[in-house]
C-alpha cells in the first residue's frame, strides 16, 4: 500500500482563493468521497501572495490542487484514484483533485 501525503508549501509559494467566499460550504460539502464530474460547475479562484512564485500544487484552503503540468506528470498515479476538476482564474489551468474513497472496511 502507498500512501501520499499532500502538503502545499505555504509559507515560500503563490495560494490560491475562492473569488467568492461563498462557495466554500457547498464546495466542502460535495466533496465526499463520489464522483462530481458531470455535474462540476468550475470556481473562480485568484492568485493571493502574487510576487511569490508559482507552485504546481498551491493550496486552495485544504482541498489538493495541482497545475496542468503535475496532472499531466501524474496521470498514472491518479488514474482510476480520483478525478481532475477544473478550476476558473488563478492566472494559469488548475484542477482540483477529487479522491475518490473506497469502502474498504467491514
Amino acid at each position: 500500500m502507498q500512501i501520499h501525503l499532500y502538503l502545499p508549501d505555504v509559507e515560500r509559494y503563490r495560494q490560491l482563493a475562492l473569488v467568492d467566499e461563498r462557495h466554500w460550504a457547498p464546495l466542502n460539502e460535495r466533496f465526499d468521497g463520489s464522483s462530481m464530474i458531470d455535474a462540476w460547475e468550475p470556481v473562480d479562484v485568484e492568485p493571493l501572495y502574487a510576487k511569490r512564485p508559482v507552485s504546481d500544487f498551491p493550496a486552495l484552503g485544504n482541498l489538493p490542487v495541482l497545475s496542468t503540468r503535475a496532472a499531466e506528470a501524474l496521470q498514472d498515479l491518479l488514474d482510476g484514484c480520483g478525478e481532475l476538476l477544473p478550476l476558473r482564474g488563478g492566472n494559469g489551468k488548475y484542477f482540483v483533485l477529487n479522491v475518490f474513497l473506497l469502502d474498504a472496511l467491514d
